[in-house]
């Protein structure tokens, strides 16, 4: 079987060394819960136009190189939930701040998410992404084991990055997620890889 981990490495090796480079990270971790306001600055919360901050249930955890494995910074979701119409959600996850235990079905989430690489280098992004359960002994492994799949293929017109400062000033462009979740009465585990397009 191919080593996934040596294909994140060569896309980050490959991408890396265009024009334009693409950022690579992993949200991996269980994650602390958090507020807005304690990782962003009201001027920062302005000028990324987030009008209702005190709607997200936010999490932070580490951010990772994937292809070394060494923590570059930290990462934080910050997730407002919705269930999806005609889908059965069981209603003890989805209320914004609360734990995820036995979150079941299919839910809508709005998601802006901090890239603090310290020093003043931050990246905020802002998209809709997809949560769904796991099928059982289908790719639900990892210690602990993995609940749910989530993932965002935005626009490719669409500019996800809603704030940038420091190294990153300036920068446009897309986030793309691919991950997954485990949410079990320790709360919110993220294993999430992400393409930034900048």
């Amino acid at each position: 079987m191919i080593n996934c981990r040596i294909i994140v490495a060569l896309t980050f090796i490959l991408i890396g060394s265009q024009a334009g480079a693409a950022e690579i990270l992993q949200f991996l971790g269980q994650s602390a819960a958090t507020t807005m306001d304690a990782e962003l600055t009201p001027t920062q919360i302005t000028n990324a136009g987030i009008a209702n901050p005190d709607d997200y249930a936010c999490f932070r955890m580490e951010m990772l190189d994937p292809a070394s494995g060494d923590v570059i910074g930290s990462g934080v979701d910050c997730l407002v939930f919705h269930d999806v119409p005609g889908r059965v959600v069981n209603g003890n996850g989805l209320a914004n701040g609360r734990a995820f235990q036995n979150l079941a079905g299919d839910v809508a989430v709005e998601a802006v998410s901090i890239f603090n690489f310290g020093g003043g280098d931050i990246i905020v992004t802002s998209g809709l992404t997809s949560v769904r359960p796991l099928l059982e002994g289908f790719g639900d492994g990892g210690v602990p084991a993995r609940t749910h799949v989530s993932g965002s293929i935005p626009d490719p017109s669409a500019h996800s990055i809603i704030l940038a400062e420091g190294n990153f000033a300036g920068s446009q462009g897309s986030a793309r997620v691919s991950g997954a979740l485990a949410i079990n009465s320790n709360g919110l585990f993220f294993d999430c890889l992400w393409v930034l397009d900048i």
